[in-house]
């Protein structure tokens, strides 16, 4: 692939991309890399995809990073997630946000947790939310935390505390009903958060 021209790169079709091994891929020029076009970009498969070097990964464009396929982004792994800026982290569908594994999560920092907008925030799975570090569970919005599922609200709230946190210290007020249920959208979910458990509950909502 290293002696192909550009005319002659992107005349591989799509099996023929998926068929490059992982260390070919690897070794694509960033310029290669950029060149790939749509079709060919949506072959890369998963392991393909965590072979990417920091510098193909970085030179994502949004339009790629629209993109993703779901067997993609289960692939990238938590040194390729840290590379993502703010504004490519917005760029990311909430299906693709969706499918993050817990792994890919491991490497997210509080400025791309902050960057992730509500619907994208909601779209996050209950492994990936299980996943979150003491510091990235601490700085989960009060936005955020609204937009979470009662099962969702009580992984990260169960997180924190296996891993020596203080619940009290990020829990919105207003995130959590009299009862102990979770407002979510305008809802309420019942959660296992009863008012025991619930160290903001003071009986004066």
């Amino acid at each position: 692939v290293a002696g192909l021209s550009t005319a002659q790169e992107v005349s591989l079709q799509a099996a023929q991309i998926s068929a490059l091994s992982t260390g070919v891929i690897a070794a694509l020029s960033t310029a290669q890399f950029s060149t790939l076009t749509s079709s060919q970009f949506v072959a890369l498969t998963g392991a393909q995809f965590g072979a990417l070097t920091s510098s193909e990964f970085k030179s994502l464009s949004p339009t790629q990073l629209g993109a993703l396929t779901p067997d993609q982004v289960r692939g990238m792994n938590s040194g390729q997630f840290g590379l993502l800026s703010s504004g490519q982290i917005q760029t990311l569908s909430t299906s693709a946000i969706a499918n993050l594994s817990s792994a890919a999560i491991a490497g997210m920092t509080t400025a791309q947790e902050a960057a992730l907008g509500t619907s994208q925030f909601m779209a996050l799975s209950t492994a990936a939310i299980a996943g979150f570090n003491q510091t990235q569970v601490m700085a989960i919005s009060t936005s955020q935390i609204r937009s979470l599922s009662a099962g969702g609200l009580q992984l990260a709230w169960t997180a924190n505390a296996t891993i020596g946190g203080d619940s009290s210290t990020w829990i919105d007020y207003n995130a959590v009903g009299r009862d102990g249920s979770v407002m979510v959208a305008g809802t309420t979910a019942t959660s296992s958060l009863n008012n025991q458990n619930n160290p903001y509950y003071t009986g004066n909502y």
